[in-house]
């Protein structure tokens, strides 16, 4: 997938969600990442016992960024291509994936 094919079908999902409960307030303008960024990101479903240089990764698209007022983190909103998926990841850590974008913004 190319990352415009990717920043249109973000942008369509946005305004057909927008009617979709919105607990951070994101919005197109403050918070779309365009275009679409391919970053790394470590897996936070491994075993707790494994060393820290063993923890798989997994590469997603960032489409979303939450910059929250306060400076302190906040959450991406990321897009699986083979699986076509949202979710969410932040500090470099993957979290899970929610489905839609509808449902991700939702479950934030």
């Amino acid at each position: 997938m190319e990352a415009s094919d990717l920043d249109l079908r973000v942008r369509q999902d946005w305004q057909a969600a927008r009617d979709v409960p919105n607990p951070h307030g994101l919005s197109i303008e403050r918070n779309i990442v365009s275009p679409p960024e391919r970053r790394t990101f470590e897996n936070s479903f491994y075993s707790a016992s494994s060393p820290a240089e063993e923890r798989p990764t997994i590469e997603l698209w960032v489409v979303a960024d939450e910059k929250p007022p306060t400076g302190n983190g906040g959450y991406f909103i990321i897009y699986e291509e083979r699986r076509d998926r949202f979710g969410l990841a932040t500090a470099g850590v993957f979290i899970g994936f929610y489905g839609t974008l509808a449902d991700t913004i939702a479950g934030m």
